[in-house]
């Protein structure tokens, strides 16, 4: 299973060079594209889309999720370890609607440090 946020560029090529390895389509999205993509190249699958996204992949053969994102980030992708479980999102707020994630910031964790500017007399 497969999920998308954003869009892949260059999916048509994608399309071609998998359809020439034996891949069959049933859909002309880029979307499917990602899934035949990981099939043939598992986690190397991703330096060969160029777009903007975030995605999450369940490989259910090995019982793995794989998320990614663009290497600029236009997409973000925000994710936090539960009790439960892992949850995932593009925004922060899908995360902060989760009860199980903490609005208090762990400052023992991430201290945080002011610099002040100060002019010279």
């Amino acid at each position: 299973m497969v999920l998308l946020n954003g869009e892949i560029y260059n999916y048509s090529e994608l399309k071609n060079e998998l359809l020439a390895r034996g891949h069959r389509f049933t859909t002309n999205s880029d979307t499917e594209a990602i899934v035949h993509l990981y099939e043939e190249y598992s986690e190397h699958c991703f330096a060969k889309l160029r777009g903007m996204f975030s995605i999450a992949i369940w490989d259910s053969r090995n019982r793995k999720l794989v998320l990614a994102r663009d290497r600029v980030g236009k997409k973000p992708l925000f994710y936090a370890s539960t009790p439960r479980g892992i949850i995932f999102g593009s925004e922060l707020k899908a995360l902060l609607a989760n009860d199980a994630i903490s609005r208090e910031i762990d400052h023992e964790r991430f201290p945080i440090i002011f610099i002040g500017i100060h002019s010279r007399p």
